[in-house]
């Protein structure tokens, strides 16, 4: 009995641990987290991120000392670039040069630069 009762609990554990495997080693994610963060004083029209695959993701009428949080899923090794338009037309460049699944990345959007923070899995 206690045999069947091991092999029940240790199916279980390794069920629930199956099913939250992401949470546990996020090296295995298909996805970056980006975070754009509006600190400047005027809202954003739209920022464009197109990821190195050509997946664009857009945000638009962001305000200012607002942030939104975009999933990009990657595939591996890859890269995005970012573009801002200000409502007054204003445009900045911005982007990581590098990513990986599992990177957690915070774009800070000043008036006149945008600031990349990373943290790596």
């Amino acid at each position: 009995m206690k045999k069947i009762l091991l092999i029940a609990i240790s199916f279980i554990v390794g069920f629930v641990a199956g099913i939250n495997h992401e949470n546990i080693l996020p090296g295995w994610k298909k996805y970056v987290d980006v975070s754009l963060n509006n600190t400047a004083q005027k809202s954003i029209k739209y920022a464009r991120l197109e990821s190195e695959g050509g997946i664009i993701y857009v945000v638009e009428n962001l305000k200012s000392g607002t942030s939104k949080n975009i999933r990009m899923f990657v595939r591996g090794e890859s890269s995005y670039s970012l573009l801002v338009e200000f409502s007054d037309g204003v445009k900045l460049k911005g982007g990581a040069g590098y990513i990986e699944p599992g990177y957690s990345i915070k774009e800070v959007i000043a008036d006149d630069k945008i600031q990349t923070e990373m943290r790596s899995f």
